[in-house]
């Protein structure tokens, strides 16, 4: 049913506003137009801050030192002022307002730049992002504002990469293709904290902390299925020491919020101990595996090791399509699909050229497809026939 259709049952005196207002949280009907709303306003948030930057930019050896910085600190200001204006006590235009508070916190990062560069300050990159997040954090949660919170999370891969790959960097040991481990136990940190942040207070956050996490868990996942010797330079127990602190507590987090729903189905309570497989797994290949140090090879042979990674992959996505399903979250569904795809095409164009074992390979990798089509199917078919019941 459209908001539209509503709207006339209104009209027709079928049903009161306020019966109107129930049925279209209960089945998000409005939360569509508010999710377009966001994106429109995200994308135009975007370009006026680069829009803003390219301006100083464009006339930057003509501007004063002094200048330079008194007008972007007041950029900043304004910026937050009028977003508190539509997104403060009144909550006008909450939306625009956020946009506004997007822009101030992107204008904090281009302040801590200008700085550097007006004074010739010669400075690590990673502290000065680490600078910037310490200043956003706070103002996301105070603010309650999903986009700043959305954009600390980024910023804060963001400093993990440039802090790994910086020459004195805290976790330079980790340089060399082990530091995927890493970015997996920060998704599973990420995914575990959505348990724990109080939507009712913090609209949204959990969301996007689950989301962006598994994310990020799956991207560093998929390298397993394509990449064969690693470079081994880095200093794998120190990865590993790194690796434990993240992950652990994001499984816990996990696991404890599968035990506190007593209604949990099988599935749910399988769910943990795939995401603890799939680090394990990652861990054993990247860390453990004994790469040749001299060369960086992409082309491996088939191998039980490419079989069990593809095997363990295939397998949890089943379950996390299972989980998705039964917590009617499409986008767990549709992320799992995603990575049962590149591993089934990863591995076809690693094992083309032999007719036997790519054909076996197309045989299997089609009929499990079909198989998990005829699940989905029968599943939809099951949930249709509660929703008309």
């Amino acid at each position: 049913m459209k908001p539209a259709e509503l709207q006339k049952l209104v009209e027709a005196g079928i049903i009161s506003d306020e019966q109107r207002e129930k049925i279209a949280e209960f089945f998000g009907l409005d939360k569509r137009r508010h999710t377009f709303l966001s994106i429109i306003l995200g994308i135009g948030g975007v370009l006026a801050l680069v829009g803003i930057i390219l301006l100083i930019a464009a006339n930057w050896d003509a501007i004063p030192r002094l200048i330079k910085i008194a007008s972007a600190a007041l950029i900043m200001a304004t910026a937050h002022a009028i977003g508190w204006r539509f997104r403060g006590t009144r909550q006008t235009q909450p939306n625009l307002g956020e946009a506004f508070h997007f822009i101030g916190a992107g204008m904090f990062l281009s302040n801590i730049a200008l700085i550097g560069q007006a004074y010739n300050l010669s400075s690590r990159t990673p502290n000065a992002i680490l600078f910037w997040l310490i200043g956003i954090l706070p103002l996301a949660w105070l603010l309650r504002a999903k986009s700043i919170h959305a954009l600390s999370i980024v910023g804060l891969v963001v400093w993990l990469g440039t802090e790994i790959n910086c020459d004195d960097g805290w976790l330079h040991f980790a340089h060399e293709q082990t530091q995927l481990a890493i970015y997996a136990a920060l998704g599973l940190l990420l995914y575990g904290t959505a348990s724990r942040i109080d939507n009712k207070r913090f609209p949204q956050f959990g969301v996007i902390n689950e989301r962006f996490g598994l994310i990020l868990f799956h991207l560093s996942l998929w390298p397993m299925m394509v990449i064969g010797s690693w470079n081994q330079v880095s200093d794998n127990r120190l990865v590993f020491a790194v690796v434990a602190l993240l992950a652990v507590p994001g499984l816990l987090m996990a696991y404890y919020r599968v035990r506190k729903n007593n209604e949990s189905s099988k599935w749910l309570r399988a769910w943990p101990a795939v995401l603890l497989l799939w680090i394990a797994c990652l861990c054993t290949w990247h860390l453990f595996h004994d790469g040749d140090s001299r060369s960086f090879n992409y082309q491996r042979t088939f191998d039980i090791v490419q079989v069990f990674a593809a095997v363990v992959m295939v397998a949890g996505c089943i379950v996390q399509i299972r989980v998705g399903i039964e917590t009617r979250a499409m986008w767990l569904v549709n992320l799992a699909l995603a990575s049962i795809g590149f591993t089934i095409i990863t591995e076809f164009v690693i094992l083309f050229g032999s007719m036997l074992d790519t054909g076996l390979i197309f045989l299997v990798g089609g009929a499990g497809l079909l198989g998990l089509g005829y699940v989905l199917d029968r599943k939809r078919r099951s949930v249709m026939r509660q929703i008309k019941i």
